[in-house]
């Protein structure tokens, strides 16, 4: 049979249900999920789906949320308030946690689609599963957002989000390079294509997390 999106967007669906309803997920309708709520935000795995002429593209990300870091950061990112009960902390690529730029897999028929969900299968057993159990909290979103500063994070594609989200992530795991990581994210939106608009916002998030109480 010849595939189409939606066919194909509910077959992943059901099909990655059978092993991840098992370990607390479950099918978010309409946003292309399968997620775990945990008690300080949740963790997802996102499956995207691209319908072409003769076959269809199919990605994989895993996503990390934190409510503690988005109710302090979201109002800063220019997310709509609609937007933000559903913003990641982290988000990243099967394909980068594997080590390549790009992993888009295509398939044609059910049989290539099931092909797909065991190697995402494998990949959830040998690494997905315990990145995401690792990294869901404060201190996880702290050490991938800010162990290398100075480069490019794989973990939130939208480098000025990294920024706000990395100081905030700093400043609430009592990260001891926070002021030092607040002044080289001020100077690295001069890097970016219009960071300048986001410079004067960026500076009132550091000097409210600077003056904030942690005891």
């Amino acid at each position: 049979m010849n595939l189409d999106q939606n066919f194909t967007e509910a077959y992943l669906a059901d099909q990655l249900s059978h092993f991840l309803f098992s370990t607390g997920y479950e099918v978010i309708e309409g946003k292309k999920q399968l997620r775990k709520v945990r008690h300080a935000g949740f963790q997802n795995v996102i499956y995207s789906v691209s319908a072409y002429t003769d076959s269809i593209w199919i990605e994989f990300h895993l996503g990390i949320r934190i409510d503690a870091i988005e109710q302090m950061a979201g109002k800063f990112t220019r997310t709509l308030p609609g937007w933000r009960a559903d913003a990641h902390t982290i988000v990243v690529s099967e394909g980068k946690l594997r080590g390549e730029a790009y992993m888009r897999r295509t398939a044609e028929n059910i049989q290539d689609l099931d092909k797909i969900v065991d190697e995402f299968h494998d990949f959830w057993e040998d690494k997905g599963s315990q990145f995401l159990d690792t990294h869901a909290s404060v201190r996880g979103a702290d050490i991938l957002l800010n162990t290398q500063p100075q480069q490019k994070s794989i973990y939130l594609p939208n480098q000025a989000h990294r920024y706000i989200k990395g100081i905030t992530a700093a400043k609430l795991a009592q990260n001891s390079h926070f002021k030092d990581l607040a002044q080289m994210y001020l100077l690295a939106f001069d890097e970016l294509p219009n960071g300048h608009l986001w410079v004067e916002e960026y500076r009132k998030l550091v000097t409210y997390l600077s003056n904030l109480s942690l005891n």
